[in-house]
């Protein structure tokens, strides 16, 4: 862009007033497009600069917020130490001499630990309830189960003892059915042939007593001739 002005500049030196105009025209456009192209540039860095500002102040946020984490955590941290260690029984640790930056208040810290120690037997005291709790109430769904399996064992030892009396009533009542029938069968085979042997005496009588006529008969007729 700067080189066609120097050249607009340069031919309208020359004389030629037609070229002169329109490399004026064109240095004009060109210095123009410079100052938009300029000002484009400069407006993209602001930009840019604004960008790296923000980016910067973010990070610099993070860090310090992450700073004040870790020292919270560490503080925390130390300070859960010392509870603890002051919680020990027989314990005769004084802790750091300073916590955030203040001096160390001895009346504070006992009754600080007592706190903790009382909370520390609370806490065992109800650890020790809950596991009581639940052992009873395993143990009373243990007893529950074993009630209703003996139940089952006992209905099935029923059931089974039922079966085997209805079996044996059947099989008594099939062998009296079969002694009754082999009994009426007995009884009428003797009454048959009690029967037939009274029928054979019957007719044995019969045909004797037609011999003794006929003997009686042949007698008389004897004596009469």
């Amino acid at each position: 862009m700067l080189a066609a002005a120097a050249a607009g500049v340069a031919a309208a030196a020359a004389g030629e007033v037609a070229a002169a105009e329109v490399a004026a025209a064109a240095a004009a456009a060109g210095v123009a497009a410079a100052a938009v192209a300029i000002r484009s540039q400069q407006q993209v860095q602001h930009k840019q600069q604004q960008n790296q500002q923000h980016t910067q102040q973010q990070q610099h946020h993070h860090r310090h917020h992450h700073q004040q984490q870790q020292q919270e955590q560490q503080q925390q941290q130390q300070q859960q130490q010392h509870l603890l260690l002051l919680s020990v029984p027989g314990c005769c640790y004084v802790g750091p001499p300073k916590v955030r930056g203040h001096p160390v208040d001895s009346a504070a810290l006992t009754h600080t630990a007592a706190a903790a120690a009382a909370a520390h037997e609370a806490a065992a005291a109800a650890a020790h309830e809950a596991a009581a709790a639940t052992s009873k109430r395993h143990n009373s769904k243990e007893k529950h189960k074993k009630n209703l399996q003996q139940q089952q064992q006992q209905l099935q030892q029923q059931q089974q003892q039922q079966l085997q009396q209805q079996q044996q009533q059947q099989k008594c009542r099939e062998h009296t059915k079969s002694s009754s029938s082999n009994t009426a069968t007995t009884t009428k085979s003797a009454a048959a042939a009690a029967a037939e042997q009274k029928r054979r005496g019957d007719s044995n009588k019969t045909e004797e007593t037609i011999k003794r006529r006929q003997i009686k008969y042949k007698r008389r007729q004897t004596d009469t001739i």
